[in-house]
């Protein structure tokens, strides 16, 4: 179940529909290394998971590329079954929203790889999105440019800057 890249009409994120997780996710690259992460949230937007990890040096794309198939492995190891992946890589998610879309040689081997493990899903759909509405993996991201460990955050143990960035990326209506 591929959708068609979109550019979401709002600027903020959105909660997937019930049953589904949805995963934003991003990379961030300094002069020596990159670093990936991906941001898990539910239906009522809650904070199931962030994870962030350096990553050697390479292009924007592959970065962000890795990331996309780290959160595909995530999904996988958590049992997750109907899910969005969403992130503001317009090249990696044209390769992977369009069955015709021939992605640059940079990143087609992950995009490959990542198509490879899409029968794990009962549902999927991956979604360009504007760099508004993928601010918390974005903050995740440099975060653990900056890190020396990897890590997992859930919403009991998150930082007080990650948690500030996901409210105000989503206020759900009272």
């Amino acid at each position: 179940m591929n959708s068609t890249p979109s550019v979401q009409p709002i600027s903020t994120w959105t909660p997937p529909p019930l049953g589904w997780v949805k995963l934003n996710v991003d990379a961030a690259l300094s002069n020596s290394k990159s670093a990936l992460a991906v941001v898990a949230r539910n239906h009522l937007g809650e904070i199931l998971f962030i994870w962030g990890s350096g990553y050697h040096l390479c292009a924007p794309s592959q970065a962000e590329a890795a990331a996309t198939l780290w959160a595909v492995h995530l999904a996988i190891q958590e049992h997750w079954k109907s899910v969005i992946i969403e992130g503001d890589a317009q090249v990696c998610f044209n390769a992977l929203s369009s069955p015709d879309f021939v992605p640059v040689w940079s990143i087609s081997t992950i995009v490959s790889n990542i198509i490879s493990l899409l029968p794990c899903f009962v549902s999927y759909k991956f979604r360009w999105v504007r760099r508004s509405c993928n601010s918390a993996a974005h903050s995740a991201a440099r975060l653990a440019l900056n890190s020396s460990y990897p890590f997992c955050f859930n919403k009991s143990n998150l930082p007080h800057s990650l948690e500030i960035v996901c409210k105000g990326d989503y206020s759900p209506c009272s």
